[in-house]
């Protein structure tokens, strides 16, 4: 999947895979070992953070990141900015993401500086 349209768990997935969560049971972050993970993480109490949805999760990266997000209104290229307003986020000039939210946009950056432009997901994330 194109990491600039990561959304919800899914977004959390990779960015739980930057942040290394596999090296605690790399096998479970695999596409086959998905399920296994998240059973394996929530009776440890540490279930999949809320990245790109709680600050208190997100903004630590951000942070430490020094990914910078702005405002927008729509650009000139209208699939880089698909919304009337949004925000854009950007990491050592070379990464750029835009969402309807600053800390999806800033979190999808931080996934693009780490993996890539597309992400292979699990296959309980597709369609999410």
């Amino acid at each position: 999947m194109k990491t600039s349209e990561l959304t919800g768990a899914a977004l959390d997935w990779a960015v739980s895979k930057c942040e290394g969560h596999e090296s605690r049971c790399s096998w479970m972050l695999e596409k086959e070992g998905y399920a296994a993970w998240q059973a394996y993480e929530m009776a440890w109490g540490n279930p999949l953070p809320n990245y790109s949805t709680n600050w208190a999760q997100g903004g630590p990266i951000i942070d430490r990141e020094e990914i910078s997000i702005v405002k927008v209104g729509r650009s000139i290229d209208d699939a880089m900015a698909p919304h009337p307003e949004c925000w854009c986020a950007h990491k050592d000039g070379l990464y750029s993401r835009y969402s309807e939210t600053p800390l999806v946009s800033a979190m999808r950056c931080y996934v693009a500086s780490k993996l890539g432009n597309a992400v292979e997901l699990p296959a309980e994330l597709l369609g999410d």
